[in-house]
């Protein structure tokens, strides 16, 4: 299990994509701050039971991304899928990790 401490000034879907193919066929765990800076940077959000959708549309500097998410108690979450061209993930389906990553912002 590893823990990345998120900048204040980068995006957690930033980091995952600086991953790389670790990222692959990890699971991936989003503290509260995490999951509030997705829900404060995307452009636009969808919510249904457990589960939230983020999505940030194309842009000069990034391709067009959407994340879902399964929330837990404390308002963590785990990824569930990440739809990008530029990252590579496959969704959180596998009961065999390659890696365990847990993302906290830096206060």
């Amino acid at each position: 299990m590893k823990k990345i401490m998120v900048e204040r000034t980068k995006c957690p879907i930033d980091v995952i994509a600086e991953l790389g193919k670790e990222a692959k066929e990890a699971w991936i765990f989003l503290s509260p701050d995490c999951v509030q800076n997705l829900t404060d940077t995307s452009d636009a959000q969808v919510y249904e039971g457990d589960f939230a959708g983020f999505k940030w549309d194309a842009s000069e500097a990034s391709v067009e991304t959407t994340v879902y998410v399964e929330y837990f108690f404390g308002g963590w979450a785990s990824v569930f899928s990440i739809q990008a061209s530029d990252i590579v993930f496959t969704n959180r389906t596998t009961n065999t990790p390659t890696e365990t990553y847990i993302l906290e912002m830096q206060k």
